[in-house]
Parts: structure tokens; C-alpha cells; sequence
């Protein structure tokens, strides 16, 4: 009688030790690929350290957020862009990288508003042509491509 308790028990035992190895062997590559990915920004591109700088003189009435109307008449003033061709954004991608340099978008957005403080301090993102066309920033005073 002990015998049959202890080949049950041995059975269970194989059964449980195969499904554990199964679990380490799908399991644990998995989550390593959700966790070797961190957070990226291209280094051409205005950072968002430097955006939130900007934006922090909002609230104290410093700077502003500009509408999308006074956006388009000062790139257009500026830098003489035709108006009809030109889309202001609000919000860039967000990715992240991991060690084999591979680039994945988060799905999630960053905000990137444009704001005006002075001639010489401000942020606007913006496409020109059709679709996503040429992508450009509009910081303090020079015209930058976005690289996407």
C-alpha cells in the first residue's frame, strides 16, 4: 500500500517538475524581453528634459502654450513656410530601445504643446506636405528636422 502513494506521489512529482521547466523555459525569456527595454529619445531631436524646462515657465506666466493659429502664423512669418501645407502637433511617439538597438514605440504619447516665451525661447513641432511629409522643430529661433 505505501508503494502505490509513493508512486503516485513520484508521478506527481515528474509531472510538477516538467510543468515548472516548462514555465522557466517559455516564462522567463518572455519577461526577459518586456524588461531589457528602457526608454529612448534620439539624440538629433530636442529632448524632453529640455521641452519641460521650457514648459515649466507656463504656469508661472513666463511662457504660453500657443494655439495652433498663432503657431502657424509664426512659422510661417518666420521661417516662410506656405501656411496651407503646414500642421502644427501636439504630441510626439514615445520609444524605447533595448540592447541590440532595436526601436519599439511604447504607445503612448509625450506632450509637446507649442509654447512661446521670447523671440529667442520657444518650441513648436510641426509637419509640412502631405501625410507626415517633412518634419521639423521650431527651437529657439532655429529650424531643426524631427527625426521620427
Amino acid at each position: 500500500m505505501v508503494s502505490k502513494y509513493r508512486c503516485t506521489c513520484n508521478t506527481d512529482f515528474q509531472n510538477n517538475t516538467v510543468f515548472i521547466l516548462l514555465i522557466i523555459c517559455i516564462i522567463v525569456p518572455v519577461c526577459k524581453y518586456f524588461t531589457e527595454f528602457r526608454s529612448y529619445e534620439d539624440t538629433h531631436n530636442i529632448t524632453q528634459e529640455q521641452y519641460a524646462d521650457l514648459a515649466e515657465s507656463v504656469p508661472g506666466g513666463a511662457a504660453r502654450y500657443m494655439t495652433d493659429a498663432e503657431a502657424l502664423d509664426w512659422i510661417c512669418s518666420e521661417f516662410g513656410f506656405d501656411r496651407s501645407k503646414v500642421t502644427i502637433l501636439h504630441e510626439i511617439d514615445e520609444y524605447e530601445v533595448n540592447r541590440h538597438h532595436q526601436l519599439r514605440r511604447t504607445g503612448k504619447k509625450v506632450d509637446r504643446r507649442p509654447i512661446y516665451c521670447a523671440t529667442d525661447y520657444h518650441y513648436i513641432r510641426f509637419n509640412v506636405g502631405r501625410g507626415t511629409g517633412w518634419m521639423w522643430e521650431a527651437w529657439n529661433g532655429q529650424l531643426r528636422p524631427f527625426y521620427n
